[in-house]
């Protein structure tokens, strides 16, 4: 349990700055800038646990795997919302 929500605050961060990224170069929405981001850092930080750990990269898909929803709800809820 403790390896993904590690996972998620890791996903998260590396979610978020690729979320920055492609809202600037794309001009896209946040919500699919988030998922986007999200959905490329998941591999991105599956292949860095498993080559620093030792850990089969599958497991670490999984673990990742499960870690991204909740990096993404993190995201989307800690977003800034603008005054009315």
């Amino acid at each position: 349990m403790a390896m993904i929500i590690g996972g998620a605050f890791g996903v998260a961060l590396l979610g978020a700055l690729f979320a920055y990224l492609l809202r600037r170069a794309l001009k896209i929405a946040l919500l699919h800038s988030y998922a986007a981001g999200v959905l490329i850092a998941m591999p991105i930080a599956a292949v860095l646990y498993s080559h620093n750990s030792g850990v089969p990269f599958l497991n670490a898909m999984v673990i990742y795997g499960a870690a991204a929803p909740i990096a993404f709800v993190l995201l989307w809820m800690t977003r800034r919302r603008k005054a009315s």
